[in-house]
């Protein structure tokens, strides 16, 4: 069998080639098969709608934490996050797991938390024994997140007395 010298370098380059493309095929398929896991409390998560509820009222009927939830099952460079566009050195799992841990925290054993007061205090970065990551920046991050779920739709346009204008209209659910 005789090959042209076009078929030869053809072929020579996909060969060359093709152990980049599986490994990197690979890949794809393993972060998509094992997605992180999210060590995230249901009374965690509640603290989190409590809380996003007093930022951004409608924002637990409009589901917050099954968009949060849906987005962090994603791989990092595909969740629709805001704290992805802020290109902080942390993973949208490790910040909501850290914000998680701080409501946890400041909850402090009592059986609920004045969400209202809370959100104040993160706003301000006025918090008493906060660590690690400015409450205002979590306040901040929660509220874009809340936002884009309560108004960043052709329904929530309307609640705003605003005509939807979107240049991509986006899915029913994301």
């Amino acid at each position: 069998m005789s090959f042209t010298r076009r078929q030869f370098i053809q072929r020579g380059a996909a060969v060359a080639v093709a152990p980049a493309v599986l490994a990197a095929a690979g890949k794809t398929a393993s972060s998509h098969a094992n997605p992180p896991a999210i060590a995230i409390t249901p009374a965690q998560w509640s603290l989190i709608e409590a809380l996003a509820e007093a930022i951004v009222p409608g924002s637990r009927s409009a589901g917050l934490i099954a968009f949060l939830q849906r987005q962090l099952a994603n791989p990092p460079e595909q969740a629709l996050l805001m704290v992805r566009y802020l290109g902080l050195p942390v993973t949208p799992i490790a910040f909501y797991q850290g914000l998680a841990e701080q409501l946890s925290a400041a909850q402090d054993g009592s059986a609920t938390v004045d969400a209202y007061a809370l959100q104040a205090q993160m706003a301000t970065d006025s918090v008493a024994n906060w660590q690690g990551l400015p409450a205002s920046l979590y306040h901040f991050v929660l509220r874009s997140d809340g936002c884009d779920v309560v108004y960043g739709t052709p329904a929530g346009s309307k609640l705003l007395g605003l005509d939807y204008l979107a240049h991509i209209a986006p899915p029913e659910v994301l």
